[in-house]
């Protein structure tokens, strides 16, 4: 993530440290933000967006081997390998379970996850508004070599839209209802080539290359395909809505209705989109399709009245 918080178009810093994560209700302004404090620990605030009041320091995060430790202000102490920031407080994952800390409620509520998911380390949409999390499937081993295989064959059929995979689910954390959206595991991986050398004005070559989690490519552009710019789900005056970028289309999912809309198709390919959350409550979205923008300026209105591309919500293992 990028240093600082959006919010109302102006950009919010915090003087104690670069903002890690975020987690935030975009209506309401309230949000929980970690700070990196340049000792291996972060520091959990929650703030309002306006509010003249400076923010209030939650708890701390101490990290070691890739676990964290987490300790309220109230004394409350919780572990595990992932740390969720949400416009209420935070919720903790462990391997199978997670725990959804809320400010101002001492007893933490267990969540049981998805069996072979994990909760994504980044997420796009907010927890305690909407009512669902964002996880990922859990990678196969490196000595799988034959399942290795069936997920290159996977992963080449979905480029083409010859299959469909559940790579990434949205989980609701009351009621478990699963919303699975056919986005795909590698895109979260950019290419860092290295032992290179200059061939001629345009073409390097370069000896070896590696594939590495990246929410920016090396000019500092967003990785359209990684997660988290290609999943965003929001609340509306008819339920949650989900919203995300296969390689040629972008989908909504009205999930309380179980119906998957597309909202923009470009056979050879969609850049990227965006969500904006207006305060008299519409969704307006927009989306870059080669060198044009196409745009919905009322999300709710569109899918209201589409009855053409149209289709029922995808299943786990479809």
């Amino acid at each position: 993530m990028k240093d600082g918080i959006k919010i109302n178009g102006k950009m919010f810093y915090d003087p104690e440290g670069s903002v890690a994560n975020f987690g935030g209700d975009r209506l309401t302004g309230s949000l929980t933000y970690a700070i990196e404090n340049y000792n291996n620990a972060f520091t959990l605030k929650y703030h309002r967006a306006g509010s003249d009041a400076a923010p209030l320091k939650i708890a701390t995060v101490t990290r070691h081997a890739g676990q964290f430790t987490v300790t309220t202000t109230t004394g409350r102490t919780f572990q595990g390998n992932s740390v969720i920031p949400t416009s209420d407080g935070f919720i903790v994952g462990r391997p199978g379970s997670a725990f959804r800390y809320i400010i101002g409620t001492e007893q933490p509520r267990a969540i049981t996850l998805l069996e072979n998911y994990h909760i994504a380390k980044y997420q796009n949409g907010d927890a305690a508004a909407t009512g669902y999390i964002l996880l990922e499937k859990d990678a196969r081993n490196d000595s799988d070599k034959v399942g290795g295989l069936l997920d290159s064959f996977e992963s080449l059929g979905n480029t083409f839209g010859l299959n469909q995979v559940d790579h990434y689910v949205l989980v609701n954390l009351d009621t478990d209802k699963v919303v699975p959206m056919d986005v795909n595991l590698n895109g979260k991986n950019v290419a860092e080539h290295s032992n290179c050398r200059r061939q001629n004005a345009a073409i390097n070559k370069c000896e070896n290359v590696e594939f590495k989690e990246a929410l920016y490519d090396k000019l500092g552009l967003p990785n359209s395909s990684h997660y988290y710019w290609a999943i965003n789900w929001v609340t509306t005056d008819a339920g949650p809505m989900a919203i995300y970028k296969t390689s040629t289309k972008v989908k909504v999912i009205d999930i309380n209705r179980s119906q998957v809309h597309t909202v923009f198709s470009r056979a050879l390919g969609v850049n990227s989109f965006s969500v904006t959350e207006h305060l008299d409550g519409k969704i307006s979205l927009k989306a870059k399709l080669g060198f044009s923008e196409d745009k919905i300026d009322d999300l709710l209105g569109f899918i209201q009245t589409n009855t053409t591309d149209l289709e029922p919500m995808q299943t786990l293992g479809s």
